[in-house]
């Protein structure tokens, strides 16, 4: 039984799990709270809520489990348990219909009837501009408490936040911003070329969380087969630059900087100094 136990990972499953039935269930790791936390390993909000999803799952699944008395019912369990999570994204790859809500950060779509609720990045917000009918590349995520819909204007930017939810320590929401600060073709630049300090100017994403994303990701993109044009962050930093500049001479941001991106598509500078005496020129 132990060898063909071997060559059968759900069985082995099985087997663990059938004899832990007398388990005690306070024998189960419980999930880290402010008071167990310590100076040395601090809890953050999101990691508690995630340890207790699935300190409350394990205890679910053992309670399932160990009521189910048919070896055959606990092998179908098993592979419902490991197959649930790839099979709920597999269920919804797109909604498409008529867009009669729509927000910087979610949309709802009137598909026959029902109304889809959509969370969307600034890229597809801006992508989407005022269209009566849409269609959003979909991930379906399930929580304890929550079944949300994310969603995209185009495939890349599902399979990018895909990746980026892979990585420990980025949630959904942490996702969703680094596509709302930075385009799709920007952040695969950023990852792909290891500048952790353009991710860092993401809200929320420290050094450690950068270099993690360049780390778990560098290659995983390459050979995902996203694709996405190569940028220049050189040319962000002079546009920075000669904005900050700018500012301190007085001039209004959001004029400043239309100014600049005007004279930085129409022209060739290389340097902030003539970057800004072009913007004078015109503001």
């Amino acid at each position: 039984m132990e060898a063909a136990a071997g060559g059968r990972p759900w069985l082995r499953i099985c087997r663990y799990g059938e004899a832990d039935a007398g388990r005690p269930l306070s024998t189960f790791a419980k999930p880290a709270t402010a008071d167990n936390a310590t100076a040395d390993s601090p809890v953050s909000p999101e990691a508690r809520a995630a340890q207790k999803s699935t300190y409350s799952s394990k205890i679910l699944f053992h309670q399932i489990f160990v009521s189910m008395h048919s070896l055959q019912d606990k092998l179908y369990f098993c592979i419902f348990s490991l197959c649930k999570k790839k099979a709920l994204n597999l269920m919804y790859d797109y909604i498409s219909g008529k867009l009669v809500e729509k927000s910087p950060t979610r949309v709802v779509i009137d598909n026959h009837g029902i109304g889809y609720v959509v969370n969307i990045s600034l890229n597809t917000f801006g992508k989407i501009k005022d269209e009566e009918a849409v269609k959003l590349f979909v991930h379906f995520m399930v929580r304890e408490d929550a079944h949300t819909f994310y969603g995209f204007a185009d495939d890349n930017e599902r399979k990018l936040f895909r990746a980026l939810i892979s990585v420990s320590g980025v949630g959904a929401n942490t996702a969703r911003l680094v596509l709302s600060s930075l385009s799709t073709d920007e952040a695969f630049s950023a990852i792909t070329g290891g500048n952790t300090n353009v991710l860092q100017s993401v809200k929320g994403i420290g050094g450690k969380t950068a270099q993690r994303i360049v780390v778990d990701l560098k290659d995983k993109l390459l050979k995902a087969g996203i694709t996405g044009d190569k940028v220049d962050f050189s040319h962000n930093t002079l546009k920075d630059e000669a904005l900050s500049g700018l500012l301190i001479l007085g001039f209004n941001k959001s004029v400043s900087s239309k100014a600049i991106d005007k004279i930085m598509r129409q022209t060739d500078v290389q340097n902030v100094e003539a970057l800004i005496k072009e913007a004078l020129k015109i503001l």
